[in-house]
């Protein structure tokens, strides 16, 4: 059996497969690395500030891991405690 190895970098045929993972930052927001930099230097851990800011903890790690988007609801309010995004 042949076994084939993309390279992500180059291109295969019409498609082109380079990856690009850019942080999302609006306009006067943190990354999600900057805030969990932020985090490490106070030596908290993000439980630990969830319980501090009163937000819920699985919403947070959603946000910060890009799967919740902070739009609205609870995951909004969880990306402006955190600092992703300013309150509209």
């Amino acid at each position: 059996m042949r076994t084939t190895n993309i390279d992500m970098n180059h291109s295969v045929g019409f498609a082109n497969y380079k990856l690009s993972i850019a942080p999302k930052v609006d306009a006067m927001g943190m990354t999600a690395d900057q805030v969990r930099e932020n985090l490490a230097k106070q030596g908290k851990t993000l439980r630990q500030h969830c319980e501090e800011i009163n937000i819920n903890y699985r919403t947070a790690q959603s946000v910060l891991n890009g799967i919740g988007r902070g739009k609205y609801g609870e995951s909004h309010r969880a990306a402006v405690a955190l600092g992703l995004k300013e309150a509209a």
